[in-house]
């Protein structure tokens, strides 16, 4: 399976990006940090899921851009409002 890790460079996803490149069955595509252009960069990748640990705003961005795609996400995301 091909994983992308959006939010690689923070202490969780750090320890994603090791994970994965130590497993025999997935394959690490993409590992996306910092905050500008993390959803776009994240838009291009060619990975069956990708795993968000960013921040709530890089979340609801990337939830946008990749609307309808039909790409598999798994949020980690932490830091949300109630709005």
């Amino acid at each position: 399976m091909r994983v992308a890790v959006l939010g690689a460079g923070g202490k969780v996803g750090r320890e994603l990006v090791a994970q994965i490149t130590a497993a025999r069955d997935l394959s690490l595509v993409g590992a996306i940090s910092g905050r500008t252009g993390t959803t776009l960069a994240a838009a291009g990748l060619d990975a069956d899921v990708l795993v968000d640990f960013s921040s709530p705003c890089a979340t609801m961005d990337l939830l946008d851009t990749l609307a309808g795609r039909g790409l598999p996400l798994v949020i980690g995301t932490t830091g949300f409002s109630a709005d």
